[in-house]
Parts: C-alpha cells; sequence; structure tokens
C-alpha cells in the first residue's frame, strides 16, 4: 500500500496518483503497526 503525507496527515493513495513522495508498506498487520513509528521519523525530518 502507498501513502502519503498531506499536511501532516497519511492519505492512502490507492490509485498511485497523486503526485508526492510515497511510502510504500505491505498490507500485513506488522507493517501497518510499524507505521505510526515509521511517519513520526518521517515527519521529525520534516521539522
Amino acid at each position: 500500500m502507498r501513502f502519503v503525507l498531506l499536511d501532516f496527515e497519511i492519505v492512502f493513495d490507492l490509485n498511485c496518483d497523486i503526485k508526492k513522495r510515497g511510502y510504500y508498506v505491505c498490507d500485513d498487520n506488522n507493517c501497518l503497526q510499524k507505521l505510526e513509528k515509521r511517519v513520526k521519523k518521517i515527519l521529525r525530518g520534516r521539522s
């Protein structure tokens, strides 16, 4: 699954058509649980 961060919000890009930097995560429960940690790291880099 692909997601992008728009105005510090997670938006899943199901059609892969949002023209922003995208990040990928598998649809397994373990991967989705790691998503929060990954997003925090990305947001720290943006501030």
